[in-house]
């Protein structure tokens, strides 16, 4: 019996959680300006709605989430982000004050978080092309590519700043890290599984 409650309370909860996004824009269309276009300007472009808490950007390779219900960030991948938001509204037009990674070698850091160079806006009209202002600086989704890969640039930043976090915190990473490189089919996958004992 408390099973069937715990999973019909789930249910209404993901439907609730639903019935709210809802509410938010379908698409949204991503603007820069000033040092933050210098900076990031592969992020502008439209973003649509493709689950509860995230949008893809429309013919390119970025993401816009929620990372742990924290903050509205644009990166390559769940983990990376070139720009992020102050607080977590619900819906990303709704947003106001945003920063953004300034990757540039030793003095690489996020800047203050600000209100008039990044701007997050309802596209109510898909169809309508003007504001659409992706095509010149985005990197394009490459359709005859088998397999969707993830290239770091100097656009990316961390979603965690490791040197601020206590060792001890749950949300400090796991040591040690070990990163394998090489090429494509030389075993990577079968060695990192049998270092991790799978």
């Amino acid at each position: 019996m408390k099973k069937l409650v715990c999973i019909l309370l789930c249910k209404f909860l993901l439907l609730f959680a639903a019935e709210a996004n809802s509410q938010c824009c379908q698409t949204v269309q991503l603007s820069l300006s000033g040092s933050a276009s210098d900076w990031q300007a592969e992020r502008i472009g439209r973003y649509q709605l493709s689950s509860l808490s995230e949008y893809r950007q429309i013919g390119g390779k970025n993401v816009m989430y929620k990372f742990e219900d924290e903050a509205w960030h644009f990166g390559v991948d769940l983990y990376t982000s070139g720009i992020q938001s102050n607080m977590t509204e619900e819906c990303p037009d709704m947003e106001e004050w945003w920063r953004f990674w300034r990757g540039d070698g030793a003095l690489e850091k996020w800047s203050d978080f600000q209100n008039n160079e990044i701007t997050v806006t309802c596209v109510t009209d898909p169809e309508n092309q003007a504001g659409a202002e992706h095509e010149e600086n985005m990197i394009w989704i490459d359709e005859t590519s088998s397999s969707m890969s993830t290239l770091y640039t100097e656009q990316d930043g961390p979603n965690v700043d490791c040197s601020t976090l206590d060792k001890n915190d749950t949300s400090y990473p796991p040591s040690p890290r070990v990163v394998l490189l090489g090429a494509s089919g030389v075993g990577k996958s079968t060695l990192g599984n049998q270092l991790l004992g799978c």
